[in-house]
């Protein structure tokens, strides 16, 4: 997402936003993206919009548009919303929070490592690993520090929360 990643949030509800004041093509929300973020457009752009539709926040078919799941997290518009939103459609974003809550710290290494061990994955890069970290901390579920990432107040809340799921992935 535009914005750096402490941002991802903030333009997420941005993007659903304009989506919600008035319907447009992907091509004319793309457009606006790049002029509003001041990005170059293109197939990373349409990946902002693509996030928002796997995540089940918009509609993309002739125009793009909320779906009754976007209407509802624009209604309140909270960051443990986005990350059960998050959670439940992309896999191990609990855990990282459990790999920061055992290791005291959610780096490149124990995030992939530990990615790999869950999903049965090979991950030979840290892409993934860090797109869950990038919004961990847009979130506000992580802090970023030297060594990586420590869990946040937020943070501990969700695994207090869901803390039997948590010990199973431990």
């Amino acid at each position: 997402m535009p914005g750096g990643v402490r941002g991802y949030k903030s333009t997420a509800d941005h993007i659903l936003g304009l989506v919600a004041v008035t319907e447009m093509t992907q091509e004319v929300l793309v457009e606006a993206i790049a002029e509003q973020f001041d990005t170059k457009g293109g197939q990373s752009t349409v990946g902002y919009v693509r996030v928002l539709q796997y995540l089940g926040l918009v509609d993309v078919s002739d125009k793009v548009r909320l779906t009754s799941i976007g209407r509802a997290y624009l209604d309140a518009p909270s960051s443990r919303a986005m990350f059960d939103r998050i959670d439940a459609t992309y896999a191990a974003f609990l855990a990282c929070l459990v790999s920061a809550e055992l290791d005291g710290v959610l780096g490149k290494l124990n995030a992939r490592t530990r990615l790999n061990h869950l999903l049965g994955s090979d991950w030979k890069s840290d892409n993934q690993p860090g797109f869950r970290r990038n919004w961990l901390l847009s979130l506000g579920m992580v802090e970023r520090v030297q060594k990586g990432d420590v869990l946040t107040d937020a943070g501990r809340a969700v695994l207090a929360e869901r803390r039997e799921h948590a010990d199973a992935l431990a």
